[in-house]
C-alpha cells in the first residue's frame, strides 16, 4: 500500500482520528506501507516554507519508516498518460497527485488517502480511503 501526502500529514500531525485509526489497523495487520518520492517532495517543501528545523525532523524520522518508492522513466510515462487521458475529459488533478497515482500503479499497489474523489478520476488505480 503507498500512502498520500494527506494520508502522512494528518498522521505525523495526529489532526485526523480516522487517519490515525486506519495506521493502528495498518500495523496490527502488518501491511506494508510504501510512500513515493514525490510526496517526500511534497513535505520537505512545506518544512522548507515554514523554516522549521523541528518540521523536518519530524518529516526525517516519519520518511525512515516507510519504503521509499522512487520516480524513474516507468513512472513518468505512466504520469503523462495519465495526464493526457485527465486532461482530455477535463478532469486535470495537481501533477504531484497524478505521479504518485503513477508510483502506485506502477508498482501495483493500492493508495490511501483521504482525496479520494480526485484519486478515482485515475483508471485503475485502487484507492483506499481513511
Amino acid at each position: 500500500m503507498i500512502a498520500d501526502t494527506t494520508f502522512l500529514v494528518d498522521v505525523m500531525r495526529g489532526r485526523s482520528e480516522k487517519a490515525q485509526k486506519k495506521m493502528e489497523e495498518i500495523d496490527r495487520t502488518g501491511v506494508v506501507v510504501s510512500i513515493s518520492s514525490i510526496s517526500i517532495k511534497e513535505l520537505w517543501k512545506g518544512a522548507v516554507k515554514q523554516v522549521r528545523q523541528d518540521e523536518k525532523q519530524k518529516i526525517g524520522q516519519m520518511i525512515q519508516s516507510f519504503h521509499v518508492l522512487p520516480f524513474y522513466l516507468r513512472e513518468a510515462k505512466c504520469a503523462a498518460e495519465i495526464d493526457v487521458h485527465l486532461e482530455s475529459t477535463g478532469q486535470v488533478i495537481d501533477a504531484e497527485d497524478v505521479m504518485i497515482a503513477a508510483t502506485a500503479l506502477c508498482s501495483n499497489q493500492p493508495l490511501i488517502t483521504a482525496n479520494v474523489k480526485q484519486f478515482k478520476r485515475i483508471s485503475g488505480l485502487k484507492v483506499v480511503s481513511y
